[in-house]
């Protein structure tokens, strides 16, 4: 029932925050009668790469998630999946934004000599979160292959007179954080780079200043908004399997000639494995929740009249 609801529970809060952020840009979205022709292509083919792009991360994370776990290099594939799916998401918005070759009805061609950074164009508060996620994952990584043991993939305690043991997994240790950590780095490279790109492409015809460049800040807004989606979800998985295995290291008994010895266990692990679990939890649930964030909309052109 536990699981159920892990998984229940996420989509549900998805679903919803989706529908309010769909209503939201729908109220927002300005009618492309009262944009220049060329920013309502661009804004059309932007949304279309949009969609495109998270169709190809869905069927990524179908197929991955769906890979029967036969052995243990399964269960490292699994554990790259939403990481892979991101990556694959922002080639494909890469792709789609090189692709789009505005061009104007006017003989007359221009162009806008500005500087274009990404510290500019991209959302500060979703660069520098992205930013977190990326060395938080990073980082559990770490901590996981510090604490597990020899297998790198399970937690073991053993008692001080180490006449008791107990191991318990899965645990992200290095058999799963390695994959992971390089799949994380894969995807922080090519975020980057794509979103560098998507900054410095060609202006669109017949946008001014402020409208070329919410466009770009809105392609930049969807790759970070699906990056970050990964990350903490990721880091939430993997905070959660560790702080579950954790937890379950309990002390014992034993006995010798009829006497019996009782031994707690480190509560040290009981505690931090529940921390875990729950923080783990909160980064999965805001990693679904980032997923709704609205891009910021174009607004209509200076004295443009509704035409019908």
């Amino acid at each position: 029932m536990f699981a159920g609801l892990l998984l229940v529970v996420p989509l549900l809060l998805l679903f919803v925050a989706g529908t309010v952020a769909a209503v939201v840009v729908l109220a927002r979205r300005v009618p492309a009668a009262r944009l220049d022709p060329a920013v309502a292509a661009a804004r059309r083919h932007g949304a279309l790469v949009a969609v495109a792009a998270l169709a190809v991360t869905a069927a990524v994370l179908l197929a991955g998630t769906s890979l029967p776990l036969t052995s243990l290099e399964r269960t490292q594939a699994v554990a790259t999946v939403p990481l892979v799916a991101a990556t694959a998401h922002a080639l494909v918005s890469a792709a789609g934004a090189a692709l789009h070759r505005p061009r104007r009805a006017s003989p007359v061609r221009t162009a806008r000599l500005a500087p274009r950074t990404v510290r500019e164009h991209a959302p500060r508060a979703l660069a520098r979160a992205t930013t977190a996620a990326a060395a938080g994952l990073l980082l559990v990584c770490a901590l996981g292959a510090a604490l597990a043991d020899g297998t790198g993939r399970a937690v073991s305690w053993t008692s001080p007179d180490g006449v008791l043991g107990s191991s318990a997994g899965a645990f992200p240790g290095a058999f799963y954080a390695g994959p992971v950590a390089a799949a994380a780095a894969v995807l922080a490279a090519v975020t980057a780079l794509v979103v560098r790109g998507l900054v410095r492409r060609p202006a669109v015809p017949g946008a001014d200043a402020t409208t070329d460049a919410l466009l770009r800040t809105t392609a930049v807004h969807r790759v970070l908004r699906v990056t970050l989606s990964a990350l903490l979800g990721t880091a939430g998985a993997l905070l959660v399997v560790g702080g579950e295995a954790a937890a379950r290291l309990t002390g014992g008994r034993y006995a010798v000639d009829g006497v019996w010895t009782v031994v707690a266990g480190d509560p040290l692990w009981q505690v931090g494995g529940v921390a875990a679990a729950v923080a783990g939890l909160v980064a999965a649930l805001a990693g679904v929740l980032v997923l709704a964030l609205p891009a910021p909309g174009l607004r209509p052109a200076p004295g443009e009249p509704v035409r019908a």
